[in-house]
């Protein structure tokens, strides 16, 4: 019974992660390779599925033993595919100069590795030999299936890291060019990592017992075993729907992110107070900040005036970033309104869209960030105050 259940999860992540593939290819957008790379990392992961079904599928397995044994490994060299494109689909999103350089293919070590070590052990026998191999289960000793699971899970954990603080790198830079994150800040992409994470730690749990516990009952490693294919099959469904509601990032949005580092600009010290001035006195006058998709390159093309130069002046002379910078002057509209308004004229949510923000969440957390209190505990305390 159980080896049917793990045959059925097996081939529901294969059919979800094909379907997923056949959706990209239809799909026209402007950001091909990161499309070419998350194809790539979906193939694969059904491939290693596949394996998975093969050997938990008996009768189909016996049926593969007698006609064809070579395929029963095919998928192994896999395992050690999947998340180096997971890392590289991180990169495309968060890098809108991303190319595939020559060193790239040193991530790849173990996966060549693998196939010249199944190919000299399994690949170069005689039918039968090798159908008395797998029979006798000697295709791989317990020493080599231990290193084998060790390299896999070591692989996936590094990469899964490295892939997080990526996300959270380019989430602090996005702040320097954006004022408006919520949508391209890769939350989506965040959660399904961790979900991935979690998987990765169920099944690698559910291995360390079956390795240093003869007593433990069969049913509980197989009920981890399945509990781990569904973590997948769900976070592998968050990838597709989670993606696909922010196509804006799913698809090529970055324009332009700032790094922060102005050594080179050569902006003399007069010169960078007149920029500050010219961009409060903007900023008062004109009140860009309540145009929610307000970001860096639109507010220097209306100062007339470098984005590098914007970004420097904004970062070392105000000392913030762009994304607080504005959201500061949608705060203080915020208040005014907020005093100005009592709930039956003006509710909350109309002032937040009025202030320029978009979202409720993240006006919420700035607005207490800025004052200290919630929209709702300023307006009274304003209201407490009015004679």
């Amino acid at each position: 019974m159980w080896h049917g259940v793990k045959s059925f999860f097996h081939i529901l992540i294969v059919f979800q992660s094909l379907i997923f593939v056949v959706y990209l290819f239809s799909h026209k957008d402007v950001r091909k390779l990161s499309k070419l790379v998350l194809i790539s990392f979906l193939i694969v992961i059904a491939i290693t599925e596949i394996g998975g079904f093969f050997n938990h599928f008996l009768e189909l397995k016996t049926l593969i033993i007698r006609e064809a044994p070579f395929l029963l490994y095919v998928d192994l060299p896999f395992n050690f595919v999947y998340t180096p494109l997971l890392y590289f689909y991180v990169i495309s999103l968060t890098n809108k100069d991303f190319s595939f350089k020559k060193q790239y293919w040193a991530h790849f070590v173990p996966f060549i590795i693998s196939i010249v070590y199944i190919t000299a052990k399994f690949y170069t026998l005689e039918l039968n030999q090798a159908r008395e191999l797998i029979a006798g289960n000697d295709f791989i000793s317990r020493a080599e299936h231990n290193f084998l699971e060790f390299i896999e899970h070591f692989q996936f954990f590094c990469y899964a890291i490295l892939s997080l603080v990526v996300i959270k790198n380019y989430r602090i830079n996005i702040k320097n060019a954006f004022s408006s994150v919520k949508k391209i800040n890769l939350s989506w992409l965040n959660f399904v990592i961790w979900g991935l994470i979690t998987w990765k730690f169920i099944r690698f749990m559910d291995y360390l017992l079956w390795l240093t516990m003869d007593n433990i009952s069969i049913n509980i490693l197989y009920i981890m075993y399945i509990s781990a294919e569904i973590t997948f099959l769900i976070f592998i469904t968050l990838l597709f729907l989670k993606g696909l509601k922010q196509p804006l990032v799913f698809f090529g949005i970055i324009e332009e992110t700032v790094k922060g580092k102005y050594k080179k600009n050569g902006l003399p010290d007069f010169k960078k107070k007149l920029y500050e001035k010219k961009i409060k006195q903007y900023m008062e006058d004109e009140k860009p900040y309540l145009d929610s998709l307000l970001n860096i390159k639109g507010l220097a093309t209306m100062l007339s005036m470098p984005t590098h130069h914007l970004s420097h002046v904004i970062n070392s002379n105000i000392n913030q970033k762009f994304f607080d910078f504005i959201n500061s002057y949608r705060i203080e509209e915020s208040k005014r309104l907020l005093e100005q308004y009592n709930p039956r004229e003006k509710t909350i949510l109309e002032i937040l869209y009025e202030s320029g923000f978009n979202s409720k969440s993240v006006y919420n957390t700035a607005f207490k960030k800025h004052t200290g209190l919630t929209p709702t505990q300023y307006r009274e305390k304003s209201s407490s105050k009015t004679p």
